[in-house]
């Protein structure tokens, strides 16, 4: 009856759509597009992937850099938890999902 303890990337970071929009996805040593991760994704797709492999998450908290003033004002309806979210931390126990 043991929990799992998650970090991931978020790729919905508004860094990483801005690279995006640009065309761009540059895979870096150290950061969301770390080299080292297997799997990239958003809160929605880490959720998924947990209901779908028997985890139910018990708790979850969020890293943030906050989202630039000029996005906010050109964009007032985004979504600005997942656009100012560099990573999610999940805690989860193995059992029957919601």
């Amino acid at each position: 009856d043991g929990l799992l303890i998650v970090s991931v990337p978020n790729v919905g970071h508004w860094t990483i759509v801005q690279d995006l929009l640009s065309g761009r996805w540059d895979e870096v040593p150290a950061g969301i597009l770390c080299v080292s991760h297997l799997r990239f994704g958003t809160k929605k797709n880490w959720e998924q992937w947990f209901h779908q492999s028997g985890w139910q998450i018990i708790r979850w908290e969020c890293e943030k850099l906050p989202l630039p003033e000029y996005w906010k004002l050109q964009h007032p309806d985004y979504n600005v938890e997942s656009l100012e979210t560099i990573q999610y931390r999940f805690v989860a126990k193995q059992g029957k999902n919601q």
